[in-house]
């Protein structure tokens, strides 16, 4: 997340100094909103944690003497 507000805010600065020198208004192009940074966090977290449990449900079914004894 703070890499990509980093990158925003680079961006930003060459557009407005690449706007203002062409004698246009200097507006910013790229922004990252809370809203969108607030979804972005909470479904990786979703996805995350989808991809850790369901793997371990599975292996907590298994008999530990047969999952050790499988290759």
């Amino acid at each position: 997340m703070g890499a990509g507000y980093g990158l925003t805010l680079i961006a930003n600065y060459f557009v407005n100094s690449q706007m203002s020198s062409s004698g246009f208004a200097a507006t910013n192009i790229a922004q990252l909103p809370w809203w969108l940074a607030l979804r972005v966090v909470a479904f990786t977290t979703i996805i995350g944690t989808a991809a850790g449990l369901f793997p371990a449900i599975r292996a907590a079914r298994l008999n530990p003497v047969d999952a050790l004894h499988r290759e």
